[in-house]
């Protein structure tokens, strides 16, 4: 039996970021990394929800 590979945060949000870009269509990012493209997905839509918090948690700009 093989062992689960577990990538890092740092290689999650580099694939998620590369994906937003959409320069290369999810079969070829997959087959790039090395990663299924749902898992992909799953990446990039934890990165917005990511996202949405710290910006939820900075709160409004101030001055305005």
């Amino acid at each position: 039996m093989t062992t689960r590979k577990n990538p890092s945060p740092a290689f999650q949000a580099r694939v998620a970021l590369e994906a937003f870009r959409e320069e290369m269509s999810m079969a070829e990012f997959s087959r790039n990394y090395g990663v299924h493209p749902p898992q992909i997905g799953t990446w990039k839509r934890a990165a917005i929800e990511s996202w949405r918090r710290h910006l939820r948690a900075k709160g409004p700009p101030l001055g305005k």
